[in-house]
């Protein structure tokens, strides 16, 4: 079994989040093997990459932080595996445009924001999120989402409202407080593993 931690903009493999799950997974859970990828590239090798993890190891269940419950999502969506989401980013290809300021027409090719793993991102990447956009949650009974309230990046009440369509309900824990990175994760981490792999089993 994997365990597949998908990291956020300014992360990478050396996450700490990613780091706690894989620390819990090899003391309660050594059966368990968490990959930690390097996601510091543009969307579609993003989406390749996740998939490739799977087809070597069907029995997978996937943890999205941030931006990367948009690439989670996506993959859940085409295969059907099991997920959690971290404060999860919605809509990045409309957040992630402020970082061409207030200007108009930037050149597809134009760097507009590097982050802290090297991925520069251009406006042609933006424009790829969109190849992965839903209207609703994709098999939404195979995820489980996590969001603080006082989140200071993202607003709360777009991943409760994309979840929560009637019909396309997600299982939702919504905390009071908290922050985006969300600190009181480790008390999380046998809810994240179990749900993942729980459902993996009943499949």
């Amino acid at each position: 079994m994997q365990l597949i931690y998908v990291h956020g903009l300014d992360s990478g493999p050396e996450s700490i989040k990613g780091e706690m799950l894989e620390d819990y997974c090899r003391e309660h859970h050594p059966s368990i093997t968490v990959q930690r990828p390097d996601l510091n590239c543009e969307p579609d090798a993003v989406i390749k990459l996740l998939l490739d993890f799977i087809d070597k190891d069907p029995q997978s269940g996937l943890v999205g932080s941030s931006l990367g419950c948009f690439f989670t999502h996506a993959v859940v969506a085409k295969t059907g595996k099991p997920a959690v989401m971290i404060n999860p980013s919605i809509r990045p290809y409309e957040s992630l445009k402020r970082f061409t300021g207030e200007r108009e027409n930037v050149p597809k090719d134009e760097v507009i924001y590097t982050t802290s793993g090297g991925w520069g991102i251009r406006p042609r990447d933006i424009d790829a999120l969109l190849k992965y956009k839903y209207d609703q949650p994709q098999h939404p009974d195979r995820q489980l989402v996590l969001l603080k309230t006082a989140d200071e990046v993202l607003n709360y009440r777009e991943a409760l409202e994309f979840y929560t369509q009637p019909g396309h309900e997600a299982s939702v824990l919504v905390e009071p407080g908290g922050d985006h990175f969300m600190h009181d994760l480790p008390t999380k981490i046998p809810l994240i593993v179990k749900f993942l792999f729980e459902l993996h089993t009943a499949k």
